[in-house]
């Protein structure tokens, strides 16, 4: 190029320094251009990068899932993507997945069985009996460690024959007057464990072939019962309506029978039940016994009251404790009998109607300081017959023996007598600040503040004080 003067050189600069400038905004395009997040460069053309890619046309029932193999989303059917662990369980209904707790994984880790039932008594009585049935028989595995529950609903269930239910577990309704246990010529055992009974009634329709309703075991030890009521009616044979093991707790539960030729309400052979809150009314022809125990038994807050030619209201061996309890009977028999050591009687009313006693006790025993005590405190005992008798006591007196009654009314033909024996000097009978209205029949014993049914004060001897 030949340089000119003027302005021609000038231009020619300005051409090639475009070119320039043009060369290097094309060279920075090619190479200067970077894929930002979810972008890829293949060959000059950017697009989605797979991982970012979403599938389309997922179904109904099918949601976006991640696979870790090949780094993708794709389509799935199932929990959101989202694989459940160890104590949960995925569901499917219709479009729906749901993810919730698997509580048969908690009761495996903590030592519980998943035995809670629901037995529903919407049915006829006979198809509920035979699902309660049912329910028993999947009961497998029960102990201490690994209870069931059974659940009734309202209704009534209808069973036959002797069933015999499994222990370590509880049977719970919807309340005694909604769900209705109709035992049709049998009876309902416990057998392995003890047992936890609410809020249901138990009927026996029919004579039961062991003369029981409900009946637990000894190795059923510890068993509960709560808010039930026990009943039978019209039937000519015997019949205990229930019969405890030891350490037992019977709470707010009534025992009711009409017509019933021999009925006993409860039977607690073994030491260590507790009756609280409870009514028993027992209608019989023959013979009727409220309570029947071994020894160590504790009656408080209940009502008993018997109809029958012969009536017990309550026999007990030693070992018996007795506080508010009202204990009414109509018929040859008496209010409370105990044989054995340790009895005590604290503010309860004892009412016999017929030839009997109020309150007999007999070989109160020697195994025990404790044990040496009859005491009855704050009690009324009223026997309504001209032969009847308010306290009656047979015994051999052994060494140490203290009767006590205190604060006490009683009022009968004769008021306090011993059977067979007199007080001896290495025992105490004393009788404080209580009305006897009727003879007193027992030599030795010590009348301190008493006075008989007319108001008028004893004197030590417990006879009546001369008149001034």
């Amino acid at each position: 190029m030949t340089k000119q003067k003027g302005g021609g050189s000038v231009s020619i600069r300005f051409f090639l320094a475009g070119i320039a400038i043009v060369s290097f905004l094309g060279a920075c395009s090619r190479s200067g251009r970077d894929a930002g997040t979810g972008l890829v460069d293949s060959g000059g053309t950017l697009s989605v990068a797979e991982s970012f890619r979403l599938p389309q046309g997922c179904g109904d029932s099918e949601t976006l899932a991640w696979s870790e193999g090949t780094a993708s989303w794709s389509c799935a059917k199932g929990a959101g993507g989202v694989s459940v662990g160890a104590g949960l369980l995925e569901r499917h209904e219709g479009a729906e997945t749901r993810i919730e707790v698997d509580t048969r994984s908690l009761d495996a880790r903590y030592g519980r069985v998943d035995k809670t039932l629901v037995v529903s008594g919407s049915g006829t009585p006979v198809e509920n009996g035979e699902a309660l049935l049912r329910a028993f028989s999947g009961v497998l595995g029960a102990s201490a460690e690994a209870p069931y529950v059974i659940r009734l609903t309202e209704g009534t269930f209808e069973i036959s024959g002797v069933v015999t239910i499994p222990g370590f577990g509880t049977i719970e309704g919807a309340g005694a007057d909604a769900t209705r246990v109709i035992v049709v010529e049998g009876g309902v055992q416990v057998w392995n464990g003890a047992i936890s009974m609410r809020r249901f009634s138990v009927t026996a329709k029919g004579a039961s072939p062991t003369g029981r309703l409900v009946w637990a075991t000894p190795m059923a030890g510890g068993s509960r019962l709560s808010e039930m009521v026990f009943s039978a009616a019209e039937m000519d044979s015997r019949l205990e309506l229930l019969v405890v093991p030891e350490s037992s707790l019977v709470s707010r539960c009534q025992f009711v029978a009409e017509g019933v030729s021999e009925i006993t309400g409860i039977v607690a052979a073994h030491p260590g039940t507790v009756i609280e809150h409870s009514d028993l009314r027992l209608n019989g022809i023959g013979s009727v016994i409220g309570i029947q125990s071994g020894n160590s038994i504790s009656i408080r807050d209940s009502r008993i009251e018997l109809t029958a030619q012969f009536v017990q209201g309550i026999s007990a061996g030693d070992k018996f404790h007795a506080r508010n309890v009202e204990v009414q009977v109509v018929g040859y028999g008496g209010g409370i009998r105990a044989h054995g050591s340790g009895t005590s009687i604290v503010s309860s009313r004892i009412s016999v109607v017929g030839e009997g006693a109020g309150v007999l006790v007999s070989n109160p025993g020697d195994s025990g300081e404790l044990d040496r005590r009859l005491v009855i405190q704050g009690t009324s005992i009223d026997v309504a017959h001209p032969s009847g008798l308010g306290v009656g006591i047979s015994t051999s007196w052994p060494a140490g023996l203290i009767v006590a009654i205190d604060a006490s009314q009683i009022q009968a033909s004769t008021a306090i007598a011993l059977v067979d024996h007199t007080i001896p000097e290495h025992a105490t009978f004393r009788v404080g600040a209580s009305m006897l209205q009727g003879i007193v029949d027992a030599p030795g014993a010590i009348c301190v503040h008493a006075y008989d049914g007319a108001y008028f004060p004893l004197e030590r001897d417990c006879t009546r004080a001369a008149m001034p």
